[in-house]
């Protein structure tokens, strides 16, 4: 278990992430980041080591979440439908 915030949800989150293998730990000039290493993934995810906010753990949901949806429309998965407004 490795330790990345001090918050215990997104600390969880994190480790949830790096058991899979296909996320690993950056650390960047001022922040920890997570990096996806799957072929053709390009971003990076930053993670709050002390959030004072009380929604950090929601808003680093969020960014991982956003970051799957662009990276499934991008190697394939998800087929983006435009609808035709008449």
């Amino acid at each position: 278990m490795t330790y990345v915030s001090a918050n215990k949800e997104i600390n969880d989150f994190c480790n949830n992430l790096l058991a899979t293998n296909l996320w690993i730990i950056d650390h960047r000039s001022k922040h920890i980041v997570l990096r996806h290493i799957a072929i053709g993934a390009n971003k990076i995810i930053p993670i709050p080591c002390t959030p004072s906010d009380i929604n950090a753990f929601k808003n680093l949901k969020h960014r991982y979440k956003r970051y799957l949806r662009e990276y499934f429309k991008q190697i394939g998965l998800i087929i983006n439908k435009q609808m035709n407004i008449q």
